[in-house]
């Protein structure tokens, strides 16, 4: 017989090792769509700043990791939100001007 094999055990989930934890899936998924948000309407800016903040929430509680993330999704979704709203306010003040003195 040859040398006993030891099992292969895998690593505890840790904030330095969090594997497919949720919280750092969804820190992820909040940072891609903060990057997203320039697109029109700036819809999935929002959905950034929601998914950043369901993120911290969870990793605060658990100890995951991921925070990065997560905060770079919200900061991104607010500069975006603010962004286009500003860009649809200025139209909309606009085309107010245009007609009323048309």
């Amino acid at each position: 017989m040859g040398p006993e094999e030891e099992p292969v055990v895998s690593e505890p989930r840790t904030a330095s090792n969090p594997g497919d934890a949720p919280a750092y899936r969804l820190a992820t998924a909040s940072m891609v769509l903060g990057v997203l948000g320039f697109l029109p309407f700036g819809q999935f800016a929002v959905v950034a700043i929601v998914m950043g903040h369901v993120a911290r929430r969870r990793i605060r509680r658990t100890g995951e990791g991921g925070r990065g993330r997560a905060t770079a999704g919200l900061v991104l979704g607010y500069l975006f939100t603010c962004l286009w709203a500003g860009i649809q306010g200025t139209t909309v003040w606009a085309y107010g001007v245009a007609f009323h003195l048309w």
